[in-house]
């Protein structure tokens, strides 16, 4: 398996906003906020510049009309329970 490059990270993290903006697009009783957390711990793990993440959450704004909140929950101290 190959390193991943800048240009995957910047796909990967594209994406992951992606997917949290339709998240936040569901009905509130459709939302399963144990999987948006994982997916914003995700994007700080992978992309942990925050100038970089809200580059990219603002190009997806401005496609969408939707920013999201990127804000980690879990935080640096956090571990998974396994």
């Amino acid at each position: 398996m190959r390193n991943m490059t800048d240009i995957d990270g910047v796909l990967l993290g594209k994406a992951i906003i992606y997917a949290l903006v339709t998240i936040d697009a569901l009905p509130q009783e459709r939302q399963v906020s144990g999987e948006r957390n994982n997916l914003v711990h995700l994007l700080h793990l992978l992309m942990q510049d925050e100038a970089e993440r809200e580059r990219l959450a603002a190009q997806v704004e401005a496609i969408t009309g939707r920013l999201v909140d990127l804000t980690d929950w879990r935080g640096r101290g956090w571990r998974h329970p396994g």
